[in-house]
């Protein structure tokens, strides 16, 4: 057996749960209830003389297949898998994590709250460059040093041109 660690997993889209020399068992997402996917695969890998067995569990998405492994090497079968279950396009596809989403969900919220409370003066873009710039210009003016000021005052800057 091979160590798992080493095996491309992505979470979400498939996970390698057991390799070998001549078997690979893979548990796909998108194989789950997808009874029209699944007969494709099994239609596809009836037609490679390399296979000996395999087992789709549709309700895990568990896919189980053994091969002659001195046809075929265990890496490519793993990218024959992925190929006919057509999985490049989301494995390469950018994804962004729940903490990503949920920060942007909540500045969202936060820009709609605060265009509401200020009657349509502020966003939060535009009030957090304003109070970046306030600040910046008051450290300057007090405290010439850089970078803190010319800092702040070059990031509301930013916010105000982007």
């Amino acid at each position: 057996m091979i160590n798992n660690n080493l095996l491309p997993n992505i979470y979400g889209i498939f996970e390698v749960k057991y390799f070998s020399r001549n078997k690979i068992r893979m548990e796909i997402s998108k194989l789950k209830d997808n009874s029209e996917l699944i007969s494709d695969l099994k239609n596809n890998l009836n037609k490679i003389k390399a296979i000996k067995n395999y087992k789709v569990i549709s309700s895990l998405g568990s896919l189980t297949v053994e091969f002659d492994n001195s046809q075929i090497d265990s890496n490519l079968m793993l990218g024959i898998i992925l190929k006919l279950t057509d999985l490049e396009k989301e494995i390469f596809a950018k994804r962004n994590g729940r903490i990503k989403m949920n920060f942007h969900n909540l500045l969202n919220f936060s820009d709609i709250t605060i265009y509401n409370k200020t009657k349509g003066l502020f966003d939060t873009k535009s009030l957090v460059a304003l109070i970046l710039a306030i600040y910046g210009i008051k450290k300057l003016k007090t405290a010439p040093s850089l970078p803190s000021g010319a800092t702040l005052v070059w990031w509301a800057y930013n916010l105000f041109n982007k």
